[in-house]
């Protein structure tokens, strides 16, 4: 059995996941971006913030956490209308 330091949780994301979220995701997307000379889809890591604040708050858009060590590790969304 993992002990209890090295446990993944996934849970259901909330608006409170969304500045650490924001920047992970910017940090992804602008270095597969730059790694492909690909312009950036967000001008900054506030601007990922502020879209996943609108994600995680859509009514109908189910958005999932990836915890680890209490970090959180990735964001997962699903449209349940689709």
């Amino acid at each position: 059995m993992p002990s209890k330091s090295s446990q993944v949780r996934i849970r259901p994301a909330t608006l409170q996941d969304s500045a650490a979220c924001g920047h992970i995701c910017y940090q992804a997307f602008s270095t597969l971006n730059a790694s492909h000379n690909f312009p950036s889809d967000l001008p900054d890591g506030e601007a990922a913030v502020g879209l996943l604040s609108n994600m995680f708050s859509t009514p109908g858009l189910y958005s999932v956490i990836v915890d680890k060590n209490l970090l959180t590790l990735s964001a997962r969304d699903n449209n349940e209308d689709r």
